[in-house]
């Protein structure tokens, strides 16, 4: 029996080619498909990443944001006591600036009191107490100290002296005090 060819020789060649087109197709499609997926792929990844950097940034940032939180309900509580103290030192900035205007300047005093002291007499202790001023010291005789008690109601910056007391020295000389007041305005 002879087999008879019904399609065409012409017809067998086209199918062939038709197949080998489709397997073409279908395989660039499959590739088409896997490239596609691949590419998804790595775009989730790279956005998995990103994301997971993103949550930690967050954290990071709600941390520090916790801190300052913290920190600031520490200086609210703060806040009354650093008022009271503020108060404290305008009040003590208040009254240091009333007593420089109020007070005599000691340097001044000191520089008044040493143009009037005479060569043989040496101061062992001066005290300023509003306007008295209280003189101790030494010297040689009773001479000297009524010649200083004389120059300083003299002078113009002090007035009112008077003599406290003498008494001899241990060793030699004679221990004095004097207290004289300043005149109001004189001496700043």
């Amino acid at each position: 029996m002879r087999r008879v060819n019904l399609i065409p020789t012409d017809r067998r060649r086209f199918n062939f080619f038709v197949k080998k087109q489709q397997r073409k197709m279908l395989a660039g499609f499959l590739l088409f498909i896997g490239i596609c997926f691949f590419w998804q792929a790595t775009v989730m990844a790279r956005y998995e990443r990103h994301i997971a950097y993103e949550k930690k940034t967050v954290q990071e940032l709600q941390a520090a944001f916790k801190a300052a939180v913290l920190l600031a309900k520490d200086i609210q509580s703060k806040e009354p006591l650093l008022k009271k103290e503020k108060e404290k030192i305008i009040q003590r900035l208040t009254f240091l600036r009333e007593s420089e205007r109020k007070n005599v300047s000691w340097s001044k005093v000191l520089l008044r009191l040493g143009e009037l002291m005479p060569q043989e007499m040496w101061f062992t202790k001066i005290t300023l107490v509003k306007d008295a001023v209280t003189i101790e010291g030494r010297t040689m005789n009773n001479d000297i100290i009524s010649q200083f008690m004389v120059k300083l109601d003299e002078n113009p910056y002090f007035k009112n002296t008077s003599f406290q007391y003498t008494q001899k020295a241990k060793d030699q000389g004679v221990e004095f005090e004097v207290v004289t007041y300043l005149t109001p305005g004189m001496i700043p």
